[in-house]
């Protein structure tokens, strides 16, 4: 009887062993099946990437529109003195410095891109619009070279680890437009006092600590704030804002 037992659990630990064997064969195949797949994505969003860029080429066109694609080497953009907008959110573009020849430039979509730092942004004089949300980086991301681009009409940046590391855009006087979110520390909003030129803002992330700075903007045209509820902002500066006939916009955030 012990003997026929002991039959039946080395049975039932060859059994184990054998389904944990398959089970790993199965997880190392599935591995490779989606590396196959991500690597064939890759190879389809390059070929649209080439595609984009050969049609521009050819047209000679103004705004090179490359969003979400991909392409081998992009510092063949500097000869594209044609081109004033590029459009190049999502994309494998990572470095700045790769397209310092394109000074011309007044407007540069690089939101969710691979660049990690803004430091080439003095390349280009002539910028009026700059995305660059999302942008990722082992540290906070070094927003102060925003101030070489004097003539930004719009600005959006988002995934800022501090409301206060916006300073700069006091340093932008031309802004009419201004997207931003922050995480983490909450903050005052007075980077923002008696700016100017500013119309339209759009806040979103840690709820700022003081939005008195809003009343001091003499443009304030319309402000939209994202993820909490009207009621959380200060009646104050609510009733101060809409009795100059400011738009404010509630935008909340779905959860599911």
């Amino acid at each position: 009887m012990n003997r026929a037992k002991s039959y039946i659990t080395l049975g039932c630990l060859a059994s184990v062993f054998v389904t944990a064997a398959c089970s790993a064969v199965m997880e190392k195949s599935q591995a490779s099946a989606r590396q196959i797949r991500q690597e064939q994505h890759e190879a389809q969003l390059l070929e649209k990437g080439e595609k984009a860029l050969a049609a521009c080429i050819r047209a000679r066109c103004e705004t090179l529109d490359i969003d979400g694609m991909r392409l081998d080497d992009f510092t063949v953009l500097n000869d594209l003195d044609h081109v004033t907008s590029i459009m190049m959110s999502r994309t494998n573009f990572d470095d700045l410095n790769d397209i310092s020849g394109m000074s011309q430039l007044t407007e540069l979509h690089i939101s969710s891109s691979k660049v990690s730092d803004l430091d080439g942004l003095h390349h280009f004089p002539n910028l009026t619009l700059l995305h660059a949300q999302g942008l990722r980086s082992e540290t906070t991301i070094d927003v102060t070279p925003v101030r070489d681009a004097k003539n930004l009409t719009e600005l959006a940046l988002w995934t800022l680890e501090d409301v206060d590391a916006v300073e700069v855009i006091q340093e932008l006087p031309n802004l009419e437009r201004l997207v931003v979110d922050w995480k983490g520390t909450e903050g005052s909003l007075a980077f923002l006092k008696g700016h100017p030129s500013l119309k339209y803002l759009e806040i979103g992330g840690a709820r700022a600590s003081d939005y008195s700075a809003l009343l001091g903007l003499a443009k304030l045209e319309t402000f939209s704030f994202i993820g909490y509820p009207r009621l959380e902002l200060d009646p104050n500066i609510v009733r101060g804002l809409e009795n100059r006939g400011v738009t404010i916009t509630e935008v909340l955030l779905v959860m599911c």
